[in-house]
């Protein structure tokens, strides 16, 4: 519950400026861990993203949902 709040804590807005490379946001509309509210914030951070939201699943969609992380990243991929 303290990460993100301690004397290290940095903003997020101020560093993710400095990322050019281009970045797949995949959330999972049911995450009680991260809000996906919180993908807009990313996502106006990182003007060379790509979101992509999965229902169904909460903060592990790697293991809820392998093949559709697997096709979201193929397909970005494919497209960087």
């Amino acid at each position: 519950d303290s990460i993100g709040r301690g004397p290290e804590a940095f903003s997020l807005e101020t560093e993710m400026i400095h990322i050019k490379a281009p970045v797949l946001l995949l959330w999972c509309r049911d995450d009680r861990v991260i809000d996906i509210s919180a993908s807009e914030i990313f996502r106006r951070g990182l003007p060379n993203s790509r979101t992509v939201v999965l229902t169904g699943c909460g903060h592990m969609p790697m293991m809820a949902q392998p093949g559709n992380v697997a096709a979201g990243l193929r397909e970005f991929v494919a497209h960087s």
